[in-house]
């Protein structure tokens, strides 16, 4: 009886163990290519907005409309906004483009450059958002009409500004929360492994 009891805990133990060590495994993976999986959902965004027209071009229009209705979560698709091909109508109004494509293109640069850009400060985020922010509020309030040309540039602008301060700031984070386990040979003092090798 005894014997049955230490074999079933033995049994317990290894599940414990081998999901302890599944969850260190996913945690790794995350860890390692969050920014490429970013990447990669705002590539599908893109390609997803470009593939409408398409489909619906060829006489998938069930697909075709499946996907638009699905990309009115991200974009308000406005259609006089909207770009065209083939007479159909993209998933993303001029604006939205020039944003995703440009977090796209960042997140890309990004990760091939091994996530070592530069962030900007959260005062050059705001001065990136600006022109944005002026554009859409005087065309709100009938003051003006906006362009297609600055539609794509103040988007291009904030799309480069939310890119630039949030990426290098999630990857600094993520630095930081192991730095306590392996410090940096530059930086001074020890790691907490160093300490208690001393002990």
């Amino acid at each position: 009886m005894a014997l049955q009891h230490l074999q079933q805990g033995q049994r317990v133990n290894e599940k414990m163990r081998r999901m302890r060590a599944m969850w260190q495994r996913t945690r790794s993976f995350f860890y390692d290519h969050w920014a490429t999986l970013i990447m990669c959902i705002l590539g599908l965004v893109v390609f997803s907005a470009f593939s409408i027209p398409v489909l619906a071009y060829f006489g998938f229009d069930h697909l075709s409309k499946q996907i638009y209705n699905a990309m009115h979560y991200v974009c308000g698709q406005i259609p006089s906004h909207s770009p065209y091909i083939c007479g159909h109508q993209c998933g993303l109004c001029f604006r939205c483009t020039a944003i995703y494509s440009t977090l796209f293109i960042t997140s890309a640069v990004f990760v091939f450059t091994k996530k070592r850009i530069q962030g900007i400060s959260w005062w050059m985020l705001g001065l990136l958002t600006l022109p944005m922010a002026w554009d859409g509020i005087t065309q709100l309030f009938g003051l003006r009409e906006s362009t297609t040309t600055l539609r794509l540039l103040t988007g291009a602008f904030f799309g480069l500004g939310c890119a630039l301060f949030t990426f290098p700031l999630v990857q600094k984070t993520l630095l930081e929360s192991q730095m306590p386990l392996v410090r940096p040979a530059y930086s001074q003092g020890g790691s907490l492994v160093d300490r208690d090798e001393n002990m």
